[in-house]
């Protein structure tokens, strides 16, 4: 799992945004709405280093120097579904479960593709746990 703070997952959102990995630049430009010294990036920067939520991608002129790109690890889906398996093998019972399974499965935003896939799964499942 991952444990990332409010500030962490808010910059996390910038690098899920983005097409290419960045600078601490680019980084400040993207998030104009929010207010990060570049001191507080640098300290956001290396504590997800060393979550090992993101990775140095490089490095491009910057300047008379030159700067570190970063770049996201995993994607925002990842992330997500390793929130919610540990919470459930954590705390939950197979009640949670199901009630957790059965709000993700009536969201509008499931397509018809995705529910198809989710089937095959859930009866790949059912042949692991009844052989």
């Amino acid at each position: 799992m991952y444990d990332l703070s409010k500030k962490e997952r808010d910059l996390m959102d910038v690098f899920w945004n983005a097409e290419k990995p960045m600078t601490r630049a680019e980084i400040i430009e993207a998030s104009a709405s929010r207010s990060w010294s570049i001191n507080s990036l640098y300290l956001l920067l290396n504590s997800l280093l060393r979550k090992g939520v993101i990775e140095t991608a490089g490095a491009v002129r910057c300047g008379k120097g030159f700067g570190h790109t970063y770049k996201s690890v995993l994607n925002r889906g990842d992330f997500v579904a390793s929130q919610v398996t540990d919470y459930l093998e954590k705390e939950a019972d197979d009640s949670t479960v199901r009630t957790v399974a059965k709000a993700l499965i009536e969201s509008d935003r499931v397509s018809a593709e995705t529910l198809k896939d989710l089937e095959a799964l859930i009866r790949k499942r059912q042949k692991m746990l009844n052989p």
